[in-house]
């Protein structure tokens, strides 16, 4: 039987149930002669879940890449913007327009 195998383990770890793991096909025969198939969906859907949680971490990366690009780049054009002094040449031209926000006219 596969389940010689498998050795020891203790029942709440089932990472040997992950697809990647190397007595995949002796584990699926297992499932198979069980006769259980709530057993069977149940492993299937923890392999998917496995799967998602990857997926769900690739995207995660790539949302903090963007994040990190976004902040330098928002910053990048805000350190600009100070250097020119952009708030003083703005605050000089519109400093008498009631139009102007009030955090504006304060200069």
């Amino acid at each position: 039987m596969a389940s010689d195998r498998l050795g020891t383990s203790h029942e709440g770890h089932l990472d040997w149930l992950d697809r990647r793991f190397a007595l995949c096909a002796l584990i699926d025969a297992e499932l198979r002669d069980l006769d259980n198939l709530r057993v069977e969906a149940d492993v299937y859907h923890l392999r998917k879940v496995a799967f998602d949680k990857k997926e769900l971490e690739e995207r995660d990366r790539e949302l903090s890449r963007d994040w990190a690009q976004w902040y330098h780049t928002k910053e990048w054009v805000h350190n600009r913007l100070v250097k020119v002094r952009v708030r003083t040449h703005l605050y000089n031209a519109f400093k008498d327009n009631r139009a102007v926000p009030q955090w504006l006219q304060q200069g």
